[in-house]
């Protein structure tokens, strides 16, 4: 039997998979300036991963989307002292994304949104793949 990539089901997969396709679609589509005084400046050390001279990944957040999506999984596959514990963790990832200024207030319930929407999306398409797979 095939499985996704931890446990029974690919629907987590698939919501993150939908987030970062999201994600990446707004960023082509729109281009927002930096928050007024953010916190986020070129520390004069090379990085791989990290841009800091791009102007279009502020629309939507994608810690707070995936930190939302992971809270909607918990509530989904765990158990409910463990989702309340991830609803807390995203709403503090959304609230620090917001106080060191890296987005605009748009940028994250735009972001919860979307792992709302991603979240919805997988669990209609999810058993559709995972009997495919199996």
């Amino acid at each position: 039997m095939v499985f996704s990539i931890f446990g029974r089901s690919f629907a987590p997969f698939l919501g993150m998979l939908i987030v970062f396709s999201l994600r990446q679609i707004t960023q082509l589509c729109c281009t927002l300036p930096p928050p007024p005084g953010i916190i986020w400046r070129n520390p004069g050390f090379p990085s791989l991963l990290v841009t800091y001279e791009v102007g279009n990944d502020f629309f939507f957040s994608g810690h707070t989307a995936l930190a939302v999506l992971g809270a909607l999984q918990m509530c989904h596959f765990g158990p409910w002292w463990l989702g309340g514990a991830a609803i807390l963790v995203a709403f503090g990832e959304g609230l620090i994304v917001l106080v060191l200024r890296a987005h605009y207030t748009l940028d994250v319930v735009a972001g919860a949104l979307a792992a709302w929407f991603a979240f919805d999306l997988a669990s209609r398409f999810a058993p559709i793949l995972d009997n495919w797979l199996r």
